[in-house]
């Protein structure tokens, strides 16, 4: 797999150590802050039962349709009260599968007559695709029909938008988060795909794997793939979680492929259902009945199980990278020491430095960021290979040791890869165009995050962008950035956590510039304040302290509740 799995407790113990070296008695006895599994996790709380009201008789149409639109929020014997205020053909052509349309509660929506029915006025603010995908929407007003007539005494909607409406609110008791795991294409790490399902009576598990069964998003699907053979289904809709172990069992279909499939497709199903809540501790899988045969894990399995496949339990070999007077450096417990090779030596002046995980490859910027310098330190003393550019931003590297470069001197960014040959190879970019101020690649490879770096006076602001990397026939292609959050109104950096959240820095309408956490599903938390006014930069790794850097050339980490100075330099970095 061309990586090394370290241990996080190893290196965390490390940077404590250069903590405790260097900010003595200011360091909280509580330690750093660890990330890594917990921010994954979701809580499989019980659903908030929505009681809707019946029609009554003498309703006007705006009641109808209000009726119908409250009712909707119930999910209740496949939304059997909402159907009652639709005529019998539209209540048999009625799909609320087909998506949501999820609208502000704050100014409530309108309702008026209109010649044949009744018109809902709203403001917009996201929509949850029939595969789950939630997407923001900015505040957009949007009108919608329905179509009214009498049937019998009563008025009843005869023609209705497919889908559902809800407001943030119903959307909130609707639905929760959920991770749904696929595998990159080189089949080496998992990889999260975040959906909103809604809670209903079969239970999370359930729609977890009914929702893996059903394959990736629209969105992420052309970057992963999965290993769980087409056709296959849950032989009972259910999925029970009996003592700790939810209980899989799958249709014959299961078996259509080999047993290296087999195993990559159990580990999908594994760390999918294990990301539910903590109370599910191991899965079971069978076919038909009968335990699934697997050589190389037992019959319950368990995050231990598929960990050589999570991304989150990586960690730097060596440790984070940072430079002072020109040369790279490396965090040490003793406090820290020259990189081994060329940019250790103090030979060339370099900053914004980039490492591999296993430590075997080390970048920097050279020339005023025109050019990239890639060195092997542990096989040659120079420089293996390098690129030029005019406007340079610090090189990326996936678990695959993928080198990436990124040039944003053009409107339209141009990246490139170091593949294993030691050639550089172009990557094709849709959608994205005006500088970057940051790119990064997840560990996986199959994801970028960008930070977009408008000119002064534009009266624009950097924007976090996510966008998919698909390996297509002419070569590897960045497309499709979207923005998954719309509370930052400006970024500035961005590193991942972890396989789904990054740490940016970025502010709200009326706050300062500080590390602020963004998971992928659109959730946004903060941190512990900042090291100091105008932060610079920001790195992370899965389980490690965070890293960031100020003006006056230093190097501070984060720990516990607070930021301590850990040394005096600038552009620290983990890989990634």
């Amino acid at each position: 797999m061309g990586r090394r799995m370290w241990s996080r407790r190893a290196l965390a113990a490390l940077v404590i150590g250069c903590l405790s070296l260097t900010a003595c008695s200011q360091i909280p006895t509580s330690g750093p802050v660890v990330r890594g599994d917990e921010v994954r996790a979701v809580v499989d709380e019980p659903a908030v039962r929505v009681l809707p009201r019946d029609p009554v008789g003498g309703q006007s149409p705006e009641e109808v349709v209000a009726g119908f639109l409250d009712a909707s929020a119930s999910f209740e014997n496949d939304h059997e009260v909402a159907r009652r205020f639709l005529s019998p053909s539209a209540a048999e052509g009625w799909k609320p599968e087909a998506g949501v349309t999820v609208i502000d509660d704050n100014p409530d929506y309108r309702l008026r007559r209109v010649r044949g029915g009744v018109q809902l006025v709203a403001q917009q603010v996201a929509r949850i695709g029939a595969d789950g995908a939630y997407l923001p929407r900015g505040e957009t007003a949007i009108e919608r029909t329905f179509d009214l007539d009498r049937v019998g005494d009563s008025w009843r909607i005869t023609g209705v938008p497919q889908g559902l409406i809800l407001d943030r609110i119903e959307t909130s008791l609707a639905f929760r988060a959920f991770e749904i795991f696929f595998m990159n294409p080189q089949r080496t790490l998992l990889v999260p795909d975040p959906v909103y399902l809604p809670l209903d009576q079969a239970g999370s598990a359930t729609s977890t794997v009914q929702a893996l069964l059903a394959g990736p998003t629209r969105w992420l699907s052309p970057a992963v793939e999965t290993l769980i053979p087409a056709e296959t289904t849950l032989v009972v809709d259910s999925v029970p979680v009996d003592n700790g172990v939810a209980r899989v069992d799958l249709s014959a279909e299961f078996l259509d492929s080999d047993v290296d499939e087999r195993e990559l497709a159990a580990a999908q199903i594994t760390t999918t259902l294990l990301g539910l809540s903590s109370t599910v501790t191991g899965v079971a899988i069978s076919v038909e009945g009968s335990p699934l045969q697997l050589p190389d894990a037992p019959p319950i399995m368990t995050r231990d199980t598929w960990e050589t496949y999570d991304s989150d339990a990586l960690s730097p070999a060596l440790g984070g990278l940072f430079v002072r007077g020109g040369v790279v450096r490396r965090l040490t417990e003793d406090g820290s020491a020259p990189v081994q090779g060329l940019l250790g030596t103090g030979q060339l002046s370099v900053d914004e430095p980039s490492q591999s995980w296993d430590g075997g490859t080390v970048t920097a910027l050279d020339d005023g960021g025109r050019t990239l310098l890639v060195t092997r330190p542990f096989v040659s003393a120079g420089v293996q290979t390098r690129v030029t550019g005019t406007r340079l931003l610090p090189a990326s590297i996936d678990a695959q040791d993928r080198v990436w470069s990124v040039d944003v001197s053009d409107s339209r960014p141009r990246i490139r890869v170091l593949d294993g040959e030691g050639g550089w190879e172009p990557v094709a970019v849709r959608g994205l165009r005006g500088p970057l101020a940051t790119f990064r690649v997840s560990v996986d490879g199959t994801r970028v995050a960008v930070v977009t770096d408008p000119p002064r006076g534009s009266g624009r602001r950097g924007e976090l962008l996510f966008g998919r990397v698909v390996n297509r026939a002419d070569g590897l292609q960045v497309e499709a950035f979207r923005r998954v959050e719309r509370t930052l109104v400006e970024v500035r950096d961005a590193s991942w956590i972890d396989a789904s959240s990054l740490v940016v820095i970025g502010g709200t309408v009326g706050s300062v510039l500080e590390p602020t956490l963004v998971n992928v599903n659109r959730s946004v938390s903060s941190l512990s304040g900042s090291p100091a006014v105008g932060i610079r930069s920001v790195t992370a790794a899965p389980g490690l302290p965070l890293l960031a850097d100020t003006p006056n050339d230093g190097v501070w980490a984060e720990s516990g509740a607070a930021w301590v100075f850990l040394v005096a330099g600038r552009d620290p970095a983990y890989p990634g």
